[in-house]
């Protein structure tokens, strides 16, 4: 993986997502996170869904997969892209399990960078040649993490390793379930974290729930609850670092 980052030719801002261990709720926050971004910019959105195993984003949102990731690299992205009734596109798993190479991802994230502002993909922690092609092309990667001892430790681990690939500038970091009865405490997040937590998502376990069951993501469902007002939050600090990154230098 090269530290020597170029920054990319096009101006679609990619954010990739991954949980610092499975059960974090990262395809939630992806799902929630897209829809977010068209709420707050009403700019094309494209949700890429890198779970290509067992990701669930069809039933976080509805959606059943008449169209998917065979259907992009057979043709285009823009023929494997659904459309939700939130107004974003949403690039589901392959229903066969298909798995991209590395160049065939990095073909799909640098179509999508034309086609929208904003990519968000939700990917699996996975050390692999494909989530580093993903942290190669990401303008932000967000590690979602829980209070919990493991996934604290899994997520200093992660930092010692972005440290080492370059990607420490680029990377911030997402709590969710913020401030949980789970014995770690606020002030340790802090400072395992410090500057990098961009964003605290309250617990709201009946409604996440509630969510996941209907196929109706929360930010839609419960837009003033404060779970969705921390989501819309983070969509507007990366609106905010995306108009920064435009302006002429």
């Amino acid at each position: 993986m090269t530290t020597d980052r170029q920054p990319p030719a096009r101006d679609g801002m990619l954010v990739v997502l991954f949980g610092a261990k499975s059960g974090a709720g990262t395809s939630a926050v992806a799902a929630n996170l897209a829809i977010a971004l068209r709420q707050a910019t009403a700019a094309r959105v494209v949700l890429l869904e890198g779970h290509y195993d067992l990701g669930n984003l069809t039933s976080l949102l509805d959606l059943p997969p008449e169209r998917h990731l065979g259907h992009a690299v057979r043709t285009t992205l823009a023929e494997g892209l659904q459309p939700h009734d939130s107004g974003i596109e949403v690039l589901l798993r392959s229903p066969e399990g298909m798995v991209p190479t590395a160049a065939q991802q990095r073909a799909l994230v640098q179509q999508a960078r034309a086609l929208a502002p904003y990519t968000v993909v939700d990917s699996p922690l996975r050390y692999d040649e494909l989530f580093h092609a993903l942290l190669d092309e990401a303008d932000r990667v967000l590690m979602v993490t829980t209070p919990e001892a493991t996934a604290l430790r899994h997520g200093e681990r992660f930092l010692h390793q972005a440290d080492a690939w370059g990607v420490l500038p680029r990377l911030g970091v997402v709590i969710n379930r913020w401030e949980s009865e789970s014995g770690v405490e606020p002030a340790q997040l802090q400072a395992l974290f410090g500057s990098r937590i961009v964003g605290r998502l309250p617990s709201a376990g009946r409604l996440a729930v509630d969510a996941a069951n209907t196929g109706r993501p929360f930010v839609v469902a419960a837009r003033d609850h404060p779970l969705s007002q921390a989501v819309a939050a983070l969509a507007e600090w990366l609106h905010g670092q995306a108009r920064t990154e435009r302006q002429p230098r």
